[in-house]
């Protein structure tokens, strides 16, 4: 499936964010964001209008946790955990009206789905989705190279800084969690691997330029993009 979208499909608006976290009525509908509002006339509209990417759906529950909206960042991220793999990973997109998915496995989205369950977690003072954020923290883990980055996904050798800086927050917080809890044993393995992250940002992702600084795309890719920086 492209991701690229017609004219004039845009992103939802914020009076509308609440209501498209109820999905249309189906066989197999799944309670997650859809991630563009498409006017009827778009050519995208049949195509694209019940997709959701799984990164929009993880960073509205996130945006509903530290706006105090239990419920509703609840209803995302138990949506996201049953579609979680055992083995932590899960799909970058899926149809809401019908389980459809799109099955690419991408470190980025995997990092923003622990990063809003952790945040739940340590706001809400619980450990609800603790499991589900191992399990994708061990998933990152496996894709993690001896120059200290996560790579993108299991069947690419490239390394994303959006990803790298997704995977060293999501890290760094799960080790704060467990921290917290009194678990500091377990937290240590993820402030280790965090911080090999971020060195690896430092040295491998992070040009310094004169008095400024910016990051690069990724290893081997010079170019400046806002969603890196």
């Amino acid at each position: 499936m492209s991701a690229d979208i017609g004219a004039s499909a845009r992103l939802v608006p914020d009076e509308a964010i609440a209501a498209t976290a109820t999905v249309p009525t189906g066989s197999n509908t799944l309670e997650l964001v859809r991630s563009f509002y498409i006017p009827t006339d778009d050519p995208s509209y049949t195509r694209l209008l019940n997709w959701s990417w799984t990164y929009d759906s993880a960073m509205t529950a996130a945006a509903f946790v530290v706006s105090g909206y239990a419920s509703e960042a609840e209803q995302l991220l138990d949506q996201l955990t049953a579609l979680q793999h055992t083995d932590g990973s899960i799909e970058i997109a899926f149809d809401v009206a019908d389980g459809t998915t799109e099955p690419v496995f991408r470190s980025g989205t995997i990092a923003s789905m622990g990063l809003a369950a952790s945040l739940y977690d340590q706001v809400f003072h619980t450990s609800r989705y603790l499991q589900m954020e191992e399990r994708a923290a061990g998933y990152l883990l496996s894709l993690q190279g001896t120059n200290g980055l996560v790579r993108g996904g299991p069947d690419v050798t490239w390394y994303s800084t959006q990803h790298n800086l997704l995977a060293y927050s999501f890290l760094s917080l799960l080790g704060n969690e467990l921290a917290f809890d009194g678990d500091r044993s377990a937290s240590t393995p993820y402030y280790t691997s965090s911080a090999k992250i971020a060195a690896a940002i430092q040295s491998l992702l992070l040009v310094h330029s004169g008095s400024t600084a910016y990051f690069i795309e990724g290893v081997g890719d010079s170019v400046q993009s806002l969603d890196a920086d």
